[in-house]
């Protein structure tokens, strides 16, 4: 069996699967911009990578148990990755809501104060 090839189709097929996770991610806003970009360009990578790597030189050094192990490391250590981006970015936007729900509370509170510095007056003068 050609393990290049599977090499390959597994890297083009991986690429892809990011590029879709990424879209549907940033669709359902639990990505931000900034993140989707990144993983796109590593899907893009993993992509021309299977396109264009033959690693037919060095697949011989692997057996077919060593072959699937890599693969299922690399999908814990992608799972583990992507997550822990999800929440950050998760994280992130709702500080930037909580940060702009301070700022407003913060300018009624000025609004506020200066109706109570102006009844204050009111009511000595």
């Amino acid at each position: 069996m050609n393990y290049g090839l599977v090499v390959q189709l597994i890297l083009v097929g991986a690429g892809v699967f990011v590029l879709i996770l990424t879209i549907m991610s940033l669709a359902k806003k639990k990505l931000e911009v900034n993140a989707c970009l990144t993983w796109g360009l590593i899907a893009i990578v993993l992509i021309i990578a299977g396109i264009v790597l033959r690693p037919n030189g060095w697949i011989e050094l692997m057996s077919t148990k060593g072959l699937i192990l890599l693969v299922i490391i690399g999908l814990c250590v992608f799972a583990g990755i992507f997550s822990i981006s999800s929440a950050v970015s998760v994280h992130t936007r709702k500080i930037n809501e909580l940060s702009m729900q301070v700022s407003l509370l913060n300018h009624e509170i000025e609004d506020l104060q200066a109706q109570i510095d102006e009844l204050e007056k009111k009511i000595k003068g």
